[in-house]
């Protein structure tokens, strides 16, 4: 069984995009919930219940991952509202709230299901940064509608839209961020603070799952009911004194409380700059000491973040290798052999495919052994088993994992008598 997701930004709120570019999520957990919010009855003549009927539709997730930066584009974008160009960068900050649509495929014997999910909101996104592990991140999201398509075999037959068909790809500047390429600045200081052991930050924009109104039973828009709140724990070792004596007392040269909260300017920078998350001021409103037998004291600080007046909380994360568009993908000859025994491999030798960039670049050529290199993924797959009950008068099917663009073979398959 595999599953995949990807995402892309919607113009309109709960109106798949769908010329928008899709961005790959690899995932490592995914969780969905379909609530029917049901209304039940209650009346004074029934034991049980005597009727019940569906409320308000309230699909709902989760999604874990290791962090990629470019790859979270969309999720990103639809969590802080605001986005601009910076260079190479994308730099995020606190707006309305933004909705993508989003689509979670699984394979389960060479069956391909897919659930697509418009107006996603993403109501929080939590991030951990730990020892000996990933950066990753939990993403919380509900939908105003979705849509279910059942694939009846491996190539797709029963669906009218075969550019669903895909695999997640990525460059190398896509691979996840070590926890040994995160750094943490305070203040203004040029070098990274080698003391924290742990952080987790979580960024919820406190968006109201109850936006339902009469005559209809979808969600209406993404409104916030309460103030977006970014907050988080910072793990240290036990040798650090300072932040310990500026969560106690307000300053690191205290020894007394005045009761002053502690305060720092807090930089988390990654992989050689490729993603930041900037918190212009966090104020210590927790502070905890532990410890089992001999071994190292836990200290642990909770933190809140806040924007000052002169700055203000901001991400920012390298552009995606991938966001030169594929605007047409062509089979420009079909493979060899088209017909087939019961039960023999197919072969897609001979087939040639060409793809067209938005640089209005063309690649032209590229055989099936070539597909993975640039994104392409061909249904059914070579190798593939034919079964005419299956195959029998259809054709091969090759699309883009991003764009969604896809083309068909001009032959079919026919089964050899």
């Amino acid at each position: 069984m595999v599953r995949t997701v990807r995402a892309k930004m919607e113009e309109t709120y709960g109106v798949f995009a769908g010329d928008n570019v899709w961005y790959p999520v690899r995932v490592t957990d995914i969780s969905e919930e379909f609530d029917r919010n049901e209304i039940v009855e209650e009346a004074t003549d029934s034991y049980i219940t005597p009727h019940v009927s569906a409320g308000g539709l309230a699909p709902s997730g989760s999604l874990d991952a290791n962090f990629r930066p470019g790859a979270f584009f969309p999720i990103l974008y639809a969590l802080m509202g605001t986005v601009v160009p910076d260079g190479e960068y994308h730099k995020f900050t606190f707006g309305s709230p933004k909705s993508v649509s989003m689509e979670i495929q699984d394979i389960v014997e060479d069956k391909y299901d897919l659930r697509r999910f418009t107006g996603v909101g993403i109501s929080s996104v939590d991030f951990a940064f730990s020892v000996n592990e990933f950066v990753t991140c939990t993403v919380n999201w509900f939908a105003k509608d979705y849509t279910v398509m059942l694939d009846s075999d491996s190539s797709g037959g029963d669906i009218a839209e075969k550019s669903f068909v895909y695999t997640c790809m990525y460059t190398p500047e896509e691979q996840p961020i070590v926890f040994w390429q995160a750094e943490i600045y305070r203040d203004s200081e040029v070098t990274p603070m080698l003391v924290f052991k742990d952080l987790s930050m979580t960024i919820d924009r406190g968006l109201d799952e109850e936006q339902f109104v009469l005559g209809t039973h979808y969600r209406q828009r993404l409104v916030r009911t309460g103030q977006t709140e970014v907050t988080g724990s910072i793990d240290v070792g036990e040798w650090e004194r300072a932040e310990l004596k500026r969560a106690l007392f307000g300053t690191e040269q205290s020894a007394t409380t005045d009761n002053i909260l502690g305060n720092l300017k807090l930089t988390i920078k990654c992989a050689g700059e490729t993603f930041e998350i900037f918190c212009p001021k966090i104020i210590y409103n927790t502070a905890s000491r532990s410890s089992t037998g001999v071994a190292e004291i836990e200290t642990s600080f909770d933190f809140r973040a806040l924007n000052t007046k002169t700055e203000e909380f901001h991400i920012k994360a390298k552009k995606a290798a991938f966001t030169d568009t594929v605007t047409g993908v062509l089979i420009t000859d079909d493979p060899t052999k088209m017909e087939y025994k019961e039960g023999e491999a197919i072969d897609l030798s001979g087939m040639e495919v060409s793809v067209t960039y938005t640089t209005a670049d063309t690649v032209a050529g590229i055989t099936y052994d070539q597909f993975a290199q640039y994104g392409l993924v061909a249904s059914p797959s070579h190798g593939k088993i034919y079964y005419a009950s299956i195959y029998e008068g259809t054709k091969v099917w090759v699309s883009h994992t991003l764009s969604g663009e896809y083309d068909d073979t001009t032959s079919v398959f026919s089964t050899e008598s």
